[in-house]
């Protein structure tokens, strides 16, 4: 289930999340998927779901609304329905804010900020 490729440490949860296929994130945190594994450049699956509106605005120059969305709803169910580190950070020291504030994602950077004021409030 928490198994990772040999090369970059990415996991199932991590691509469910990137495509932004919120049924697929569901059924691996069902069975057991580790919402707290990260990649070789220490990235979460939170962080993938941000990243994926960059990785389309420089690969296409557009973003698929139904694809942006799917990462919302992965985004909305990963920080509602698990204890996803929404204050993580990278290697590089990026949050994923940080990623969607990248990417121009307004409805993920306002589901970021009002999780990441709550942490910081509990904190």
């Amino acid at each position: 289930m928490n198994a990772r490729d040999c090369h970059a440490h990415v996991s199932a949860l991590h691509l469910a999340a990137y495509y932004g296929s919120v049924e697929c994130v569901r059924v691996l945190l069902e069975a057991g998927a580790n919402v707290r594994l990260v990649d070789k450049q220490g990235r979460s699956c939170l962080h993938w779901a941000c990243r994926y509106v960059i990785c389309r605005l420089l690969l296409a120059g557009d973003v698929s609304q139904q694809r942006s969305n799917g990462q919302l709803a992965v985004v909305q169910h990963l920080v509602e329905n698990t204890r996803v580190l929404v204050n993580a950070m990278t290697k590089q020291r990026f949050t994923p804010l940080d990623y969607a504030l990248q990417g121009h994602h307004q409805q993920i950077v306002e589901v970021c900020h009002i999780i990441d004021s709550f942490v910081v409030l509990i904190e």
